[in-house]
C-alpha cells in the first residue's frame, strides 16, 4: 500500500507546475536535458532539491496520479524511477538498479521552489567535461550527487536542533573544519567581489587558494 507524505504532495505541486511552463524555443543549446538518465544542464535542475525541471517533465509522457505515489528517487542516475516516466524520443541506456534513499524534511522541501527565469541564465554547468577516473561520472553528476549529499545532511542538522545537543555541534565543528572553513571563505570572498568597496580579492591571497574556483 501506497501513502500520501508531504514531500510527495510538494514533489506532485513542483511537478505539475514546471508541466506547464512554457518553454522557450528554440532550447538554449547549452541545455541538454536527457529523460532517460533523468538529467538536466540547465540551472533550475541543479537547484531543484527534487532534480527536476521543466525540460525534464516535458520530455516525458504525461503521468497518472498514481506516479507521485510510486515514484521512487535515487541517489545516482536516474535520479527518478517508474515505469510511468516514459522519454517521448531517444533510446533508453542499459538500466541500473540503484538504491532509494530515504524520505526528507517536510519542511525543509517546502521552502525550496524550482526557478521558472532559467534561460537568462550565463551560468551553465557543462555536462561535456572530463569523466571522473574509476565512477564513470561526468563532473556535472558528480557535483549534483554531492550537493544532493550535503543539502540532505543539513536537513539533519536542522532536526537535530530540537535536542539541543552540544556535543553534536563540537562533533560537527571538529569533523568538518575544513569544509566549514572553505564554506567561509568562498562565501567570504563572494561578498567581497559583490560589494563595490574596496579591491577585489586575488587568486594568490592569503587562505584564498581554496576558493579560486569559487
Amino acid at each position: 500500500m501506497v501513502h500520501d507524505t508531504c514531500w510527495h504532495k510538494q514533489f506532485k505541486h513542483e511537478w505539475k507546475k514546471l508541466a506547464a511552463t512554457p518553454i522557450t524555443m528554440p532550447l538554449n543549446n547549452k541545455y541538454r536535458p536527457d529523460a532517460h538518465k533523468w538529467v538536466c544542464t540547465c540551472p533550475s535542475f541543479v537547484r531543484s532539491r527534487f532534480l527536476i525541471c521543466k525540460h525534464l517533465i516535458q520530455a516525458v509522457q504525461p503521468v497518472l496520479p498514481i506516479f507521485f505515489l510510486q515514484v521512487k528517487q535515487n541517489q545516482t542516475l536516474p535520479f527518478w524511477q517508474h515505469s510511468m516516466l516514459v522519454p517521448l524520443k531517444g533510446k533508453p541506456t542499459a538500466p541500473k538498479p540503484y538504491p532509494s534513499i530515504g524520505n526528507e524534511n517536510c519542511d525543509d522541501l517546502s521552502r525550496d521552489s524550482t526557478s521558472d527565469n532559467e534561460d537568462n541564465v550565463d551560468d551553465i554547468v557543462n555536462t561535456e567535461a572530463t569523466i571522473w577516473a574509476g565512477e564513470g561520472d561526468t563532473y556535472h553528476e558528480q557535483m549534483v550527487k554531492t550537493i544532493k549529499t550535503i543539502r540532505n545532511f543539513c536537513d539533519g542538522l536542522e532536526y537535530q536542533l530540537q535536542f539541543d545537543d552540544k556535543r553534536m555541534l563540537e562533533m560537527l565543528e571538529h569533523d568538518s573544519a575544513a569544509f566549514l572553513q572553505l564554506a567561509k571563505a568562498g562565501l567570504g570572498q563572494e561578498r567581497r567581489m559583490n560589494t563595490t568597496r574596496g579591491s577585489s580579492p586575488t587568486t594568490w591571497e592569503q587562505g584564498a587558494t581554496g576558493t579560486m574556483w569559487y
